[in-house]
């Protein structure tokens, strides 16, 4: 049975590109009601993790989900969900963040995840991070002032980041 046909039971739409599996579970952010959710292919569970407003779909980094949104009642950033521990932890606070064409939220590449993201300060801005707070990092103010983008797309190549907007 695929995601598709088991998240569409009781759920109105799901698109299987929005989804990241970890182990035997998938995550997925279902934009129906807004809310981060875990199928469990072993038991064929599906269950509601986190209420959400505006994420992204979830990327994994060292075995943890990260989603950049704004979880219910929080404010908007990149957020790390620890499926071990059932734990959802702020990484970076941001204003908000473009809505990729892709669908990608993060682009790996060269020990690396690249994202785009925007501040009151420096507006939308690529920016870098190992999944930690003191590893997320604004890689150069490419558009100086605090100009903002609705869509921006970033596509790793060998070794070049490119982005368009």
């Amino acid at each position: 049975m695929s995601l598709t046909s088991v998240v569409n039971q009781g759920v109105r739409y799901i698109d299987e590109s929005y989804s990241v599996q970890l182990g035997e579970k998938i995550y997925f952010v279902y934009s129906g009601v807004s809310s981060l959710r875990e199928y469990d292919v072993k038991t064929d569970i599906t269950r509601e993790l986190v209420e959400t407003k505006h994420t992204l779909r979830p990327q994994v980094i060292d075995g943890k989900l990260y989603l950049l949104g704004k979880p219910t009642g929080k404010q908007f950033g990149l957020w790390r969900y620890d499926p071990s521990l059932e734990n959802l932890t702020l990484v970076k606070a941001f204003l908000d963040a473009p809505y990729p064409l892709s669908r990608n939220l993060m682009t790996p590449m060269m020990g690396g995840y690249y994202f785009a993201a925007t501040t009151r300060e420096h507006g939308t801005e690529l920016w870098k991070t190992d999944g930690t707070p003191e590893g997320t990092i604004m890689l150069e103010e490419f558009n100086p002032g605090n100009r903002q983008f609705r869509k921006l797309d970033i596509y790793a190549g060998s070794d070049t980041l490119y982005f368009t907007h």
